[in-house]
This record gives C-alpha cells, structure tokens and sequence, in this order.
C-alpha cells in the first residue's frame, strides 16, 4: 500500500480520538489490521471504502480513486457472497454468512428497481484484461431480468462437475456463427480458450446465471 495511505489512517483516527482497536471495531477488522496498514501494509478496496465514509475531511477520491457527494455517500448496496475465479473448483459457490460484507456503490440508475443484486470478488486472471484480481463485480441475475444474456454482455457461469464441486466465472457471452460460447479475456495463457455452453463430458450441470451491470475495478 501507498505510504500515504498509512499516514491517512492514521490521521483519521486521531480526528475522531480513537486508538486502533476502536478504529478496527468501526469497521469489521482486528487492531492488528489497522497496525499493519498504518505501517504501510495492503488494504483491500472494501475497507478503504469503508474509510472514506467515516473520512470527511477529504474526497472519497483520495481513498478509493472515484468520488461521489459526500453528504450521500453512497446510492445502492449488495453484499459481496463469493468470489469469481476460473479453475477454482469448491463444495460451495457462496461463502459463509460470516465471510460475506456489505459493498456500497453509486446507484445504476438503469438497474435501480432491482433489489436483487449481488457482488463477487474477482480473483484470478482469466479476465484480467477487463476485470483484475481483487476488482468487485455487480450483478443481476437473469432471474429477475426475466431474459437471457445478450451477445457481448458479462456474466456469471457456475459449472458443477459430476464429483459435485462448483466453479463460478465471469465470461463475455458472445454468440458466433449461431453457436454459444463464455469468452475470456485474458493475457494468461491458462485462459485463452473459450467456453461452449453445450455439454460436456466432465461437466454435470451448467448456468449462466447473472448479468454483469457494473464493477470496481482495481488497477
């Protein structure tokens, strides 16, 4: 993390006259997490954002790279249940309620009746030329738009393997020649073949579940 960083913290607690314990409880870590980023350790962009909102002596910018008015923080929330990150087969998709958190975002306002929406971590490079690791993905599901994904939209595919385990990804859809395919967009070698959605061998169960209508992405 930026060197800056630590001394925001830092500045920001003695502001609000709170040792590191109190900061931490504030928001959801332990004190040796606010130790370590005051010392100039990596903080992830959930807390930072969390940060921001309790910081009102300077723009939100400054914590997470985007502003947005001050005095309304924030216009749509969704909490973050998982993470997206092709090759990483797991005995369940959501995390634990425990393991779950709130991200807060500026509202879209073409999706703003959808109450449904949901957040997964990006972890991985299979799309890491449009989503890096550590980015933050808002979705939709396909549910509750009451459609199917259109050519060149992102989505989430969860794929069940015949031994019961799950992956989920985001993919580009895109429709080639007539034919269905997941498309990655990736500079990683791993990840340079796209996905058909028809059958196959290994594979016991197949979903495009949601639409990708926004994200955070952490350069």
């Amino acid at each position: 993390m930026n060197k800056n960083f630590g001394e925001m913290i830092r500045a920001l607690r003695k502001s609000r006259g709170w040792n590191q314990t109190q900061l931490a409880e504030a928001i959801g870590v332990t004190q040796p997490s606010v130790s370590r980023w005051e010392d100039g350790g990596e903080i992830e962009l959930e807390h930072r954002m969390e940060l921001a909102q309790l910081d009102k002596s300077r723009p939100p910018r400054e914590w997470v790279g985007f502003d947005w008015p001050h005095e309304k923080p924030f216009g749509d929330e969704a909490w973050v249940i998982g993470a997206v990150q092709a090759g990483n087969w797991v005995e369940a998709i959501e995390w634990p309620p425990e393991e779950r958190f709130r991200l807060d975002f500026p509202e879209i306002r073409a999706y703003r009746q959808f109450t449904s929406k949901k957040a997964f971590k990006v972890e991985g490079p299979s799309m890491n030329r449009r989503f890096p690791p550590g980015s933050f993905l808002i979705v939709v599901p396909f549910i509750a738009l009451d459609r199917d994904p259109k050519h060149g939209e992102y989505v989430i595919c969860q794929r069940r393997r015949k031994d019961g385990l799950w992956e989920a990804t985001c993919k580009q859809f895109r429709v080639v020649d007539g034919e269905k395919y997941l498309w990655p967009e990736s500079d990683h070698p791993d990840h340079q073949t796209p996905l058909g959605t028809a059958e196959t061998p290994d594979i016991e169960e197949m979903q495009v579940t949601g639409l990708v209508i926004g994200a955070f992405v952490v350069m």
